[in-house]
């Protein structure tokens, strides 16, 4: 699952995804989604790369019937 949107009270986006594992998610992020805002930030100099990355396990998740 991939989810993204900008926190206004913060005054950044946020990307969320849930993966299969620690290595997925990982391997996602270097392949697909940081190449990709790289392209978007290269002519931005307003606007740094993201600056911080989180990784914990999920507790749970209810997916609906």
């Amino acid at each position: 699952m991939h989810t993204a949107g900008f926190d206004e009270e913060t005054g950044v986006f946020r990307i969320l995804d849930v993966s299969e594992s620690r290595e997925h998610a990982q391997r996602f992020l270097d392949e697909r989604l940081m190449p990709i805002v790289q392209e978007l930030l290269a002519d931005r100099a307003d606007a740094p790369p993201p600056s911080r990355e989180y990784f914990y396990e999920l507790h749970d998740l209810f997916v609906k019937p």
